[in-house]
């Protein structure tokens, strides 16, 4: 008796695994759909950084001008640089300079009293001063009067005892510190560079009326986005109302 032997059908024309066009299709969809979400995560984080941004600019603001009302005096918000503010107390003016070592600033109206105090020019980008002490004095000034004549008077000033950093002279205005120095968003800067521009470029004055000195200070502070370009624009009216647009 013969064995039979079994014979195994031939392989049908199936495949298993993927083609190369398959596979292509698969990786082409991997990749569309990652854009469309990573796309969506940047407008998000965008949107956030803007809602952060001008939530933070508009209430620093809203407080300079309830600090300036509160305290009866003028109060700055002051642009450090591209990505830095912060409000500032103007305190009083520099009325006579002694070139000394130390300097000494004297000041006219006498309105502080704090030591180790930092000291912003208000009218000079980047001139700084830190109080290591202070002292009621009289100042002696000097003026000539209508009939020619010179004249000298002393009036009760405050002498402060000062490190300083930049140019001062006298007559320049100074503030001290407020609150902690504030920075944008990550991404953000302020528009065009400060450092570029003019003390009265780089800064909101509030009256202690709450109104905004126009001439002396910005009435508006436009914001850009470093990544696109896109800008936000912040508008002081002189009574003090403050408004965003695009």
């Amino acid at each position: 008796m013969n064995a039979r032997t079994t014979q195994v059908p031939p392989a049908s024309g199936r495949r298993s695994g993927f083609t190369l066009l398959e596979l292509l299709v698969v990786i082409t969809m991997m990749i569309f759909i990652t854009t469309i979400a990573v796309m969506n995560y940047l407008g998000v984080m965008r949107g956030a950084g803007w809602t952060t941004l001008s939530s933070n600019i508009r209430n620093t603001l809203l407080m300079a001008r309830q600090r300036a009302c509160l305290d009866n005096k003028p109060v700055v918000f002051y642009l450090l640089d591209k990505t830095n503010y912060v409000v500032q107390i103007a305190h009083g003016t520099v009325a006579k300079i002694d070139h000394g070592t130390p300097q000494t600033f004297w000041d006219q109206e006498a309105v502080l009293g704090d030591t180790n105090a930092p000291l912003l020019n208000l009218d000079r980008p980047g001139a700084t001063a830190t109080i290591s002490g202070t002292a009621p004095g009289n100042l002696s000034l000097s003026n000539v009067n209508a009939s020619g004549v010179m004249q000298t008077y002393h009036v009760a000033a405050l002498r402060y005892t000062v490190v300083t950093n930049g140019y001062w002279a006298e007559g320049d205005r100074y503030g001290i510190q407020a609150f902690t120095p504030l920075t944008l968003p990550k991404g953000f800067e302020f528009t065009p560079d400060p450092l570029s521009v003019s003390a009265g470029q780089r800064m909101v004055l509030f009256q202690p009326d709450g109104t905004i000195d126009t001439a002396g200070g910005l009435s508006s502070l436009v914001v850009r986005e470093t990544l696109s370009g896109k800008t936000a624009l912040f508008t002081m009216d002189p009574s003090g109302s403050i408004s965003q647009g695009p």
